[in-house]
């Protein structure tokens, strides 16, 4: 890098699929400039439920509080909710 010069950040808010889009090389470390995140990556709300079931191992049931198009019975989000609940042995409201 030249002296002086400097990099401009960009900053993702919302992207869906950033490695699958090829705008990153991957979440973990996504290269150049880029920096940000997103909560729309497949897989991401099993990991969710995974860390809300360390923190209370005790629980039965979760709560989702979401838009309702987001959470028809159709959707992708209420899919993966539904499935890492039972992964963990518990039921979804």
């Amino acid at each position: 890098m030249k002296q002086g010069a400097f990099l401009l950040p960009i900053v993702m808010t919302i992207a869906p699929d950033p490695v699958g889009a090829g705008l990153v090389a991957s979440l973990a470390r996504p290269g150049g400039n880029v920096t940000g995140l997103t909560n729309l990556v497949p897989g991401l709300r099993q990991k969710y439920v995974e860390l809300l079931r360390e923190a209370l191992p005790s629980a039965s049931r979760i709560a989702v509080i979401a838009s309702p198009p987001n959470l028809s019975p159709d959707s992708q989000l209420r899919r993966e909710l539904d499935t890492a609940a039972k992964t963990f042995g518990l039921s979804l409201s």
